[in-house]
């Protein structure tokens, strides 16, 4: 069985985790949080000031809300401009045959929702999506809190309500009660995330892996016809931008807990 049918032939869970996991390897899909603060709040601000923002957050450190705001701005209008690069399609370790059996449009799509999603966060509060380097495994934890904001960014059903509960939780009710209430909340939002994979697995194996011609921008949105443009990246990324911004971490409180590391293939 060739490569493609072989994933076809999988769980859509299991299939959309391999696909976005093998395409966070590709360079330059994961973004260094400190490095990309350093460089952008660096041309607002002093370096000692620059440096209790990275060690803290903007938000925490003082950052004017119109300033952040402004970078988020020129950083979706960045990633809209290069998406049409095709950047991040070759040079997956150990992943570009698999990207191969996927059509560019998607794999384009995709690797600038996950950059844009992470700069994003960063500037809104949010701490490193990982814990060692950027070039190790993409683990559980990881690739949920990535898959909801995919989710918010795209707008599927109910995850912008489980990204703001959770982080609601921690506000209201301190940290500690909110570890042992994040219990609660911890199916909601592994609910959502499996959602979410389902759908991406489902296209890919419809629209991606099944006909290596088709060209499908996005996936969780909407049907495209001729690739990645304008008119369908930067809503979702303004969209994100927008359910960020309201969140408490944005406002310097703690980052919310998204306890989703089990889920799909991980079970």
């Amino acid at each position: 069985m060739g490569l493609a049918r072989s994933l076809v032939a999988k769980d859509p869970i299991h299939l959309a985790e391999t696909f976005l996991r093998t395409l966070m390897k590709a360079p330059g899909v994961a973004i260094d949080r400190d490095e990309f603060l350093k460089t952008e709040l660096g041309k607002y601000y002093a370096p000692d000031v620059v440096r209790r923002m990275v060690a803290s957050t903007p938000s925490v450190a003082g950052a004017d809300p119109r300033i952040i705001d402004a970078i988020a701005r020129k950083a979706i209008n960045r990633e809209v401009n290069r998406a049409s690069a095709m950047s991040f399609v070759a040079g997956v370790p150990g992943g570009l045959a698999m990207l191969g059996t996927v059509p560019a449009d998607i794999t384009q799509y995709y690797a600038h929702v996950l950059r844009i999603e992470q700069k994003l966060a960063y500037l809104y509060g949010w701490r490193s999506f990982f814990n060692g380097p950027s070039d190790g495994p993409v683990d559980d934890e990881t690739l949920g809190r990535l898959v909801l904001l995919l989710g918010v960014a795209t707008g599927v059903a109910n995850a912008n309500k489980v990204v703001a509960e959770s982080a609601a939780v921690v506000v209201e009710k301190g940290l500690q009660q909110a570890l042992q209430a994040n219990v609660a909340t911890r199916n909601a939002l592994e609910s959502v995330v499996e959602g979410i994979l389902r759908q991406i697995g489902m296209e890919l194996s419809r629209r991606g892996l099944g006909d290596s011609a088709a060209k499908v921008v996005p996936l969780l949105s909407g049907v495209v016809s001729g690739g990645l443009t304008y008119a369908t990246f930067k809503p979702c990324a303004r969209r994100l931008q927008n359910h960020l911004r309201t969140l408490p971490q944005a406002r310097g409180y703690v980052e919310p807990l998204l306890t989703v590391a089990s889920y799909g293939a991980s079970r």
